[in-house]
């Protein structure tokens, strides 16, 4: 015998096991092609190989992966980008109202309330990438000036969009104040960075910028 022969075997003689194969006359004389390797009789079923379903699972989630994958990166990225938008706009929030129940302000009061800012954005604090304003903005008779400024929290380069100490405010249109009414204007800049998805989530710097007005009395001027 030579080392590959392949042979046709009749299926009507071909020995069958309960299960294994339909009934002779459904399936084509040829259909029980064997080859026959080497001289210790292995034998490979041609039609079986076939219409075996052996890995078939493996195959389809080879395929399937990369999209999951995809997915799953994706939705981290996404929900990342969420939750530091609301822990943004929380502490912006929380850091105005502080300062507006205050009589009086002062940049004592204001370096005790700095360390709140990483305690409201944890676990995304980050000083090197997150920074806010606070200004007091008011309406003096003439212009509406900014009296005083301050920031903290975080050391990110973010400028005011409202202005700097001493020079008239840009509030928003429809946002008028009366004689001698102020506002406190809390900005917060975050240096946002994705972690594993930059193609679906961006770098980029947010913004939040929330108003309040001070319940004790004009905040005008910021004490030592």
């Amino acid at each position: 015998m030579s080392l590959m022969e392949a042979r046709i075997i009749n299926c009507a003689q071909a020995p069958r096991k309960a299960g294994q194969l339909p009934p002779d006359n459904l399936r084509p004389q040829w259909a029980c092609l064997r080859l026959r390797l080497g001289t210790h009789g292995i034998t490979f079923n041609i039609r079986g190989f076939f219409k075996s379903t052996l890995g078939a699972a493996a195959v389809e989630f080879a395929l399937a992966a990369p999209l999951l994958i995809l997915l799953a990166v994706g939705g981290f990225e996404m929900t990342r980008y969420i939750i530091i938008q609301q822990k943004i706009s929380k502490t912006a929030n929380t850091m105005g109202n502080l300062v507006a129940q205050n009589q009086t302000i002062s940049t004592s009061i204001m370096s005790s309330m700095w360390p709140a800012v990483d305690n409201l954005m944890e676990p995304y604090n980050s000083d090197a990438n997150q920074v806010v304003i606070i200004s007091d903005v008011g309406n003096n008779g003439t212009n509406t000036i900014v009296n005083w400024q301050v920031s903290g929290g975080g050391t990110y380069s973010g400028s005011s969009k409202i202005g700097t100490a001493g020079h008239n405010a840009t509030l928003p249109t429809g946002f008028t104040l009366a004689t001698n009414e102020d506002t406190i204007v809390t900005e917060m800049y975050y240096n946002f960075t994705p972690l594993v998805a930059p193609n679906i989530v961006a770098a980029q710097v947010l913004y939040k910028v929330k108003y309040y007005k001070p319940r004790l009395g004009a905040l005008t001027v910021m004490n030592p």
